[in-house]
Order: structure tokens, then sequence, then C-alpha cells
């Protein structure tokens, strides 16, 4: 049986169920090479079709985020907005905040856009299931409500199992911009069953909020928020508290929802009053703080409500780690754990869950027991870029099972290597098989990797790996949370914290690490216990492989562009060792 589930609008993606567990999972960016490629995953689709021998017409259910189409995509890759949705945009983000400071008019701003503006949009918009046209079939398909797929990602990707195989009972939090017009929910699964107690509009969105800011200080919304968060633990306690002071206006916790003054659409006019003249700094760290505070408020009173202490997250907002990590030292939080790569990419895995979950009510769907669901990169994939990379005169050598310890001396001699195989994983999150790799305790290589390689801001801090075994012995609070994925920062134990200092935030010293548990990807946990061998730590720094504005590398093909147009001086794609160095 399979169930095909689908995300649109930005970083669009598709998942494959085969008869209740994942077998594929790819976003278009990593085959499109655009990053948060938009649209339908026309090629991800069909690469998931040829993978399986399958075809449409082979497929049982297809679950979309709603049932209708987005009009604010023009062209295959979303490059930019049709003229109705500038219209519309500019109409309710301009003229209709006009309304506001009329006697209710916070009221009939919304009203207008719920009432008028939905509806509009809906009746012009066309169904999703109409790009299955081009397959000359279409399969039964459903639209279920946006936040209730971040609720089964959560669900089916990361939520602890019973004896029975279905999901232990939690607590489900999603959050994120808007959906439907919804900006987060909370809920509980019980006895097998998932209800929604509480929504928030999408009126009162802490991540719109969130991308409002990202725009007004000059960065790309829905894209560089995490920007914003590196920039945060700069900034000292009393700038932090004033700038914090700023957006408590914006928005409020009461009980189990997100009330706003201002409606979500009019934020960016709002905020060129509020933040007029106020420091950069001020305003991330003032942000940062502020967004944790309501997401702590938000979650003790859940827990409060339903007596329940473990927490499964989904959405844009839980990719910020940094929130993450605070919700889980919460004392009435005894299990955080966050879907891998919780922003919209994720809907498509939530999708393929509730669709199996709709057609087999009786049956557990099974856990997302690999995150490593992408394009495969073996010998196979690795000989089809190997003649460029002999005529561009690099060294190429046969690992020949040994790739652990050439890694490892590399790595322990000071080098930066770069790491194309097996499977990519899913997400935003370089998780070993499409990563960058160096040595955690040289922060001078974080300079090294910024200037030859990845470009990014100098105030962004590297990420890193780290053997589940030894996680405890270097950051405090692993065994409150789900940490495989890269979604929660942790505090360093100082005792450890300089073997780790070029994997961690320069200045408040958190890590977000990926902490690998025994089975998770062998090959990589062989070079970790290689590393530990060679230098003491069981650790790496990890980042994603590719250059700075390109999606992560998919297959070999965009592994050998990055190593060729980078100044990366060795990788691993496959079986072989590629190096742009002389032999000593």
């Amino acid at each position: 049986m399979y169930v095909l589930g689908f995300n649109f609008g930005h970083n669009a993606t598709a998942c494959l169920l085969k008869d209740g567990a994942i077998v594929a999972c790819l976003s278009e960016e990593r085959l499109s090479g655009v990053k948060n490629h938009s649209g339908f995953p026309f090629r991800a689709v069909e690469w998931m079709f040829k993978r399986e021998g399958i075809s449409a017409q082979d497929i049982d259910l297809v679950v979309f985020p709603g049932a209708v189409g987005p009009i604010a995509v023009a062209g295959d890759a979303g490059r930019g907005l049709t003229a109705g949705a500038r219209l519309f945009n500019w109409l309710y983000g301009n003229i209709g905040s006009a309304f506001l400071p009329l006697p209710g008019g916070n009221a009939l701003y919304r009203g207008l856009y719920d009432g008028v503006y939905w509806p509009l949009k809906k009746k012009f918009q066309r169904p999703y299931i109409e790009d299955f046209d081009r397959y000359g079939y279409r399969p039964k398909w459903m639209g279920p409500d946006h936040h209730l797929m971040h609720a089964y990602s959560a669900l089916g990707s990361v939520a602890p199992r019973g004896a029975d195989g279905w999901p232990a009972e939690c607590l489900v939090l999603t959050c994120d911009g808007e959906g439907d017009l919804m900006s987060a929910t909370v809920g509980v699964w019980r006895n097998r069953r998932y209800e929604r107690l509480a929504v928030s509009s999408s009126h009162d969105s802490i991540g719109l909020l969130y991308s409002a800011v990202t725009a007004y200080m000059g960065m790309k919304p829905l894209e560089h928020e995490y920007k914003i968060m590196g920039l945060a633990p700069y900034v000292s306690e009393e700038w932090t508290e004033k700038g914090a002071r700023l957006y408590r206006d914006f928005l409020r916790v009461e009980g189990l929802q997100f009330k706003g003054r201002v409606p979500s659409r009019c934020y960016l006019a709002q905020l060129d009053q509020t933040l007029h003249h106020v420091r950069f700094d001020t305003i991330a760290g003032g942000l940062q703080r502020v967004t944790e505070q309501w997401l702590l408020e938000w979650v003790r009173n859940a827990c409060a409500a339903t007596g329940l202490r473990t927490v499964v997250a989904a959405g844009g907002v839980m990719m910020n780690v940094k929130a993450n990590g605070e919700i889980a030292r919460l004392p009435m939080v005894d299990y955080l754990a966050v879907c891998p790569s919780a922003a919209d990419e994720s809907v498509a895995i939530g999708c393929a869950y509730y669709g199996y979950s709709q057609l087999k009510p009786d049956q557990p769907f099974q856990i997302l027991d690999s995150i490593y669901q992408g394009l495969e990169c073996g010998r196979a994939e690795a000989d089809e870029v190997l003649q460029k990379a002999k005529s561009s005169g690099y060294r190429v050598q046969d690992l020949e099972g040994r790739e652990a310890e050439v890694v490892a001396d590399l790595l322990t001699a000071g080098k930066i290597v770069g790491r194309c195989v097996g499977r990519c994983e899913f997400g935003a999150r370089a998780l070993g098989n499409r990563t960058i790799l160096a040595r955690p305790d040289r922060p001078d290589l974080v300079r090294t990797l910024n200037e030859q390689i990845k470009n990014r801001d100098f105030w962004m801090p590297f990420a890193g790996s780290i053997l589940q075994k030894s996680a405890d012995e270097y950051l405090e609070g692993t065994a409150k949370s789900y940490g495989a994925h890269m979604m929660i920062a942790y505090p360093t134990r100082a005792t450890h914290r300089s073997k780790l200092l070029a994997a961690v935030h320069p200045y408040d010293y958190t890590m977000r690490p990926q902490v690998i548990g025994a089975g998770q990807n062998p090959a990589y946990e062989a070079i970790l216990e290689a590393c530990a061998q060679r230098m003491g730590t069981p650790a790496v720094l990890n980042t994603s492989l590719n250059l700075h504005g390109k999606p992560m590398a998919g297959g070999a093909e965009a592994a050998f562009e990055t190593f060729r147009d980078s100044g990366l001086q060795h990788i691993v794609i496959g079986p072989y060792w590629l190096s742009k160095e002389a032999p000593a």
C-alpha cells in the first residue's frame, strides 16, 4: 500500500510511505538546485516512482496540506508572486492596516480577511490534485488542514512508542507562520487518537513576527530567521531585555492561545514605527528573548491543562533550537522530541502518516527509523563523476572499506573533509551523509570554512555530531530530549568545552548537536569512533555540503561541483577519496 504526501509553497517536498513505513522523502531543491524550491515537486515524485518501480496508478492515496493549490507561486520554481497575489498582499498589508486605528478596527480587519479575502482566495485557487494530470491518472486524495499535518509529522517521526507500536500518550504542539488560518495548535495523543484542544489564529503569529523582523533587518524571510537567532546571544542582558519590551505589545499568551493587538499581515508597518533607530543587535536579542518567553508560557500552560509531561512538536517556529532547548529544561517537561527539520518540508511526512492512518486505522504507522531517505551515492553514482575528477587533475583513491580511518586521519591533521556517501538525509540539517567535517577543537578552522567554502555570516556558529554514549559527558540535558536531528541546543559542560569550541556558539557556548545513537548511521559512527581514538573526542564539527545560497548537495554531481567550486581540499564521494593536495 502506497501513500504519497506533499508539501508545496517554500521547500516543496514529497514523501512516499509503503505499508506504513517511509521509503523515500526528498525536497525538490536537491534535484532542481533552487534553494527552497516552490511548487509541485515533480522531480522528486518521478525519482520516487523510478526508485520503487511504480507509477501514479500504484498510489493508493495522495495527501496534501490543504485542498487547494497556491496562487502565490508562479512557475516551476516559484520564483515570484502572481499579480493577483501581489495585489492581495498590498491591499491587506497597507490599506487593510488603515482599519486598525478605527473603533473595532482590529476585529473589522480580521473579519474581512477571514470572511472575504480567504474565501475569494480559495475560490480562485486550483486543487493540488490537478498537478497529477501530467501522469494521466488521478489517485484518491484528501487535503486535511496544514497544522494537523504538522501534528502527524511529529507523531510519526519522533513520538515515543508504546509496547503496542502506537505513539505513547503525549502533548502535541504545532507552531509556525501560518497555515489554513492557524499559526499554532495544542493537541493530545491518547488511546490511539489525536484530539486538538486549542488553535491560535494566523493573525496572532510568532512565526510571522519573526519573519517580519527578518525582512525588516534586510534578510530573506522564510530562510534567514536562523541568522537572527544566531545573532541574539551576543547582546547584553540589559539590551536584550530592553529589546524584548519593544515586542510585548505584539502578542501575549492567553491560556493555550496566542493573542495579538496587531494582525500579522500588518507587522512590517508596525515594526517600522516600533524599531526605528533601534540597534540591529538589540532588535535580534529582544526578538529571541520574547519568543522564548511566549513559547515557555504556552508550553507551561499546555502541560498544566493536560497533565502531560512528554511533549512532541513541529512547525517552522520549532526550528528555533535555542527556544527548544529552553522548553526541554522546563521542570514540567520530562521529555521533548521535535520533528526533524520541523518547518513545512516535514509536512510531507505528516501527510503520508495521516493518509496511512485513514486507510489502516487499526494499524500503527512505523516510526521514521532512518532520516536517510533521499538520493543515493554509492559506487555506481560516484563513477559518473570520477572521470571529471581525474580530468581536473584531482587525486582519486578507492578507499576499499577504509573510509573511517582515512577521514579520521585527515581530520586529526587539521584538514577539512566533505562527505557524500549513501542516501542523503532529509531536511535542512546535515546529518553526516552530505556534510563537511572538521576537528571540533580548532576554532581557527571556522575562518577557513567561512572564507574558502561556506561564506557564512561571521556571527553564525557551526554545529557538530557526537556519539550518544558520550553526549552527557559533554552536554547538559541530553537525557530529557531527542537530539538526533540537530533540533535542540544544549549548554556545553565547562569541563569539556575546549574540545568542542569550533562546533559551539562562540558567545553563549551552546551546541546544536546531532546526537548519534548506535545503529543510526554505522559508517558515520565509525568515523566518530576513529576520531575519538585519535583526538580523544567522540565528536566532529559538522556543516552542510553546499556553497552559500545553494541547497545541500543531493547526488554525486552536486557534491563534486561543491568540491570543484570551493576551497575544499578533500571529499569522499561514494567509495572514493578525492583530493586537491599533492601527495606528501
